[in-house]
């Protein structure tokens, strides 16, 4: 993934892609800048919100079970 503003990609236009010949599949483009490093921040946070309202799910049927059998 690279940012759209960093590199000018026209359709036919050739682009230097260096790999590996080990692991072909991770192609990197030499030129060009990855900007986007929040994206793994936003990743964490919305992993991190799913777990806590697992979690608040998970005690909230708790509470509600415990109120059925008392």
């Amino acid at each position: 993934r690279v940012d759209a503003a960093s590199v000018n990609l026209k359709e036919g236009s050739r682009v230097r892609i260096e790999y590996q010949r080990d692991d072909p599949r991770r192609a990197l483009l030499v030129e060009g800048s990855r900007n986007w490093w929040w994206m793994n921040l936003v990743s964490l946070s919305a992993y991190g919100a799913l777990g806590a309202g697992l979690l608040l799910g998970g005690w909230l049927l708790k509470r509600f079970w415990r109120g059925l059998t008392t």
